[in-house]
C-alpha cells in the first residue's frame, strides 16, 4: 500500500470501474501510477486515460505559480505569462 493511498476494502478496482463507465468518462491520475497494482495498463493506455495530460497541466501550473510568488510577478486575469 502507497502512503497517500487509502485502504477501502469495499473499493472496486479501477479497470472494472472503467469497464461499467459511460464512453464519456476520463480517467485522471495525479501519477506516478503503480501499473498493474494500482491500476491497469489497459487502463492507463485506453483513449480514457488523460493522466499525462493532467500531469503535464499540472507542470505548467506550477511553473506560473513558481513565478508568480517567487519572482514577485503578478498577473492579470487573462494577461499571458511575461517572456523574460
Amino acid at each position: 500500500m502507497w502512503p497517500t493511498a487509502s485502504v477501502d476494502d469495499d473499493a472496486m478496482p479501477v479497470d472494472t470501474l472503467m469497464a461499467h463507465a459511460a464512453p464519456d468518462v476520463c480517467f485522471l491520475h495525479c501519477l506516478p501510477a503503480h501499473r498493474g497494482e494500482e491500476v491497469a495498463d489497459r487502463v492507463m493506455d485506453s483513449p480514457a486515460s488523460v493522466a499525462f495530460d493532467q500531469a503535464e497541466k499540472r507542470l505548467h501550473t506550477q511553473e506560473v505559480l513558481r513565478v508568480m510568488l517567487f519572482e514577485g510577478q503578478v498577473l492579470d486575469a487573462g494577461s499571458p505569462l511575461p517572456l523574460q
